[in-house]
Order: C-alpha cells, then structure tokens, then sequence
C-alpha cells in the first residue's frame, strides 16, 4: 500500500492508484530514460539521479520498484517519475494515467495541487505563448521569417516538427494574446516572457526574432531561443530566455525531446552548436543531433544526455573557437564515460552550412571518418608546430595523459596508454608514472 501522506495530498482513491502502480512496465518507463542491462531477473543501470561509473542502480520488474544503493534514492513507479521530472504526486499518477489511457475521477481542490498549481500555471503559459509564436509565423506577420527560413533551407514539416515561431515587431503582441486568455502579467514575467523598463512599464521580452521552443525530457516547453531576421538591428544575434523556475539553460539541449528515440536506438548523439544545426541535420535525416544553444557544454547536459546514449561524435564550428570548444567538450564527456569521437569539416564550415552545400551523404561520409580524441589532440598541437620540439611533444603527451586518466572505465587506460607510447617511441613504464601522477592530482 501507499504510504499516508500520498492519500492526504491528494484524493484519489487508493484502489486507483493501485492499479496504475500494477498495470504500468516500470522496466519500459525507467528504459526510456537510461540503458538498462539485464542481471538474472532484475535490470542495472548508471543512476539517472547522480554521477557514478560503476552502475548501483536496479529495477526490480516482479515487485515493480527501484533502488539506488549509491545515492539511496528508491520507490515505485510513481515515485520515479516524481524524481526524474520534477513532478508532485498528483502531477504524476496524472502523467501515469494518460500513459496508461485509465480516466481519472474529478479532482477536488486540495493544499497539494494548490502548491503546484504555480508550476502548471508557468507550463501553461509556455505552451499558450509556444501556440502562439507558432500560428503567427504562419499568418500575415511572418511573411518575412517564413521567408528566411526558406532561404536557410528549413522545410515546413521541419519548422512544424520543432514548432518554430515569429515574435512579430510589437511591444506587446503576446501579452494581449495572454491576458486574452487569463493569464496575469506577473506570471508572463517570471515565465521570461516579459521585461520591464527602468520607468516600469513591461513588455515583451521577443520582438521581431525567430523563436525556437525548448522543451524538456517529456515535451513540455520551457524556455525560447531567439534569433533576430536583421543582420544590422541593434541587440544580440541570439537571444534566450532567462533563468526562470522551469528553464536552466545549463541542464537542458536543443532539439534532445525530437532526438529521444533515435538517441536509443542509434547510441549515438552529434553535438552541434546551433539551433539551425539541429534543424538542418534532423532535415537531413541525423535526427540524433542535439545542441548546446546559448550555453558552454556543461556537466550537466551531458549527464542528460548520458542516460540516453554512449557515443558522442562532436560537430563544433572549423574556426578556432569551435576548435577550442571541442577541446573542452572533448575532456567533459570523457570524464561522463562517452566514446567520444570528433568530426572535422572544412575551414569556415558549421553543420549547417556543409549539409546545405555538400548533402546529408557527405556529412555522413564525414561521421564514419571521425576522429578519435587521442588523434584530435594532437593533431591540435601538429596543426600548432607544437610536435616539433621535445618540449611541444612532452606537453601534448601530458594533457593527452590527462584525458586519459580522466576516463572512468579501467580497461581502456591500457590501450590508450599503449597507443600513445607507439606513436610517440616511449616507453609504456613512463606513460604509467606519468598515469599515476595524472590520477593522484
């Protein structure tokens, strides 16, 4: 049976959420958001709710629960969407309910649902200001982003498929549409929808900008990027929305909600940079491609990505930033656990760009080329003069030894340690004294 405080915080009857506990496959609900292996008649995993290398995380399908014995964490299949989404419990046995096609009876006011009905407000508004970016591209307004999205090649399914918007050039286009629908401006403010001038009126935020919706794990948009369709108009090129209760744009990727189910079946990921990378490889029919969009790489989105996939092909910019991005990209997914590989594309050349001039065969033909991290380095040093000099080769092996030690799986260390002493005529003993040292620090 539940325990009490779940019936006190919302009132339906025991007997229901019995039977959604039973009728739900826990080990197809937690599969959707981290590999599961097999182990005798249980399943094993890397827990989706803290890092860890070895996996302490196990499903339990016959008694129809979880447990973590690393970070302590364990219940049942509502307890599990509660933790992985964020969700109350009435929040939850909801979403296990529209999963599972069972009717729920009325719900009655309750001080639980009157707690989250903040949140629910803030989706709400989201989706309505989602709903209407989308229709207004679509009519009079959005003649001239329609416009330069066929000139940047996007079809209308692909602009459909990710809900592409128009911000039209007003001040307060989406506030009238909101409060047309009972939506009080505070909340449109803390959604990131809104600003206000130092005088104190408000306004909307987006204007005249293209808007890509961002959404989380489960469809639900959270925040917006949004491009500007004029090269000379003050502002930046890209504008995302601020840190609100629901959009944290260290923890979230562009275009991951599209990309969910060929991430599993693929186990693979390409990491772009862009909001029009993403749509233009997914166009392509790369439809694992996933970006960063207005953010660094973080820890955190590739723990996100983590539990979908294993491999990570990374597909930054051929300039010296996107080179230097790589790099750092490079030594985080490998401290995640990723077999991590880099594409290269010509000098001048993004995703975007060399699918629109070369074709999607050709940027294929350049994923089953990748490089491995190892070369990529030091290629980055050759390309520097830096392998030259004894002085330049011993810092390229120590950072490559560094990458190296940062790897969380054992078995590959000796490999990669007996790669680079092959490549460089050194002796595998050094490469380990250096290894240790690297390990230590």
């Amino acid at each position: 049976m539940l325990n009490r405080p779940y019936k006190a915080a919302m009132p339906f009857p025991e007997w229901l959420i019995e039977r959604i506990r039973q009728q739900v496959d826990l080990v197809e609900l937690v599969g959707e958001v981290v590999p599961l292996k097999r182990v005798g008649r249980n399943y094993a995993a890397l827990c989706p709710f803290h890092p860890e290398d070895t996996p302490s995380f196990f499903v339990h399908p016959e008694r129809g629960i979880f447990k973590c014995f690393g970070c302590g964490k364990g219940g049942n299949a509502i307890t599990f969407v509660m933790e992985y989404y964020r969700m109350s419990f009435p929040e939850a046995v909801r979403f296990l309910a529209r999963r599972l096609g069972i009717s729920l009876p009325d719900e009655e006011e309750s001080s639980a649902a009157r707690e989250t009905g903040h949140l629910s407000a803030l989706y709400r508004v989201m989706q309505n200001a989602a709903q209407f970016y989308h229709e207004t591209l679509f009519g009079a307004a959005g003649e001239e982003a329609r416009r330069y999205l066929q000139g940047r090649g996007v079809r209308k399914d692909t602009a459909e498929r990710f809900r592409i918007g128009y911000a039209p050039d007003a001040w307060d286009a989406l506030l009238k549409y909101c409060r047309q629908r009972g939506f009080h401006e505070t909340l449109l403010e803390e959604a990131g929808l809104l600003s206000r001038s130092e005088q104190g009126p408000i306004y909307d935020r987006f204007r005249n900008r293209l808007m890509f919706p961002i959404y989380d794990t489960i469809g639900r948009v959270i925040g917006f990027g949004a491009r500007r369709l004029r090269e000379g108009e003050p502002g930046p090129k890209y504008l995302n929305s601020p840190a609100t209760p629901l959009y944290d744009k260290s923890q979230v990727l562009y275009g991951l909600y599209q990309a969910r189910e060929a991430l599993r079946g693929q186990g693979y990921a390409v990491l772009v940079e862009g909001y029009m990378d993403v749509l233009t490889l997914h166009q392509a029919g790369i439809t694992t491609a996933v970006a960063t969009a207005g953010t660094a790489l973080t820890e955190e989105q590739l723990r996100l990505l983590r539990r979908y996939c294993q491999q990570l092909f990374v597909v930054y910019d051929a300039d010296r930033a996107g080179q230097q991005a790589t790099v750092r990209a490079l030594e985080l997914a490998l401290r995640q656990g990723f077999d991590v590989k880099v594409v290269l594309l010509p000098q001048g050349e993004d995703p975007d760009s060399f699918v629109r001039t070369q074709g999607a065969e050709a940027f294929r033909l350049r994923l089953r080329h990748a490089v491995p991290f190892l070369d990529f380095i030091m290629l980055q040093y050759q390309q520097r003069g830096m392998l030259e000099t004894p002085s330049g080769q011993a810092h390229a092996v120590r950072h490559a030894m560094h990458l190296i030690a940062s790897i969380p799986d054992p078995l590959l260390h000796d490999f990669l340690i007996r790669h680079l002493a092959l490549r460089f005529g050194l002796p595998e003993a050094l490469l380990y004294e250096e290894f240790q040292r690297q390990r230590r620090e």
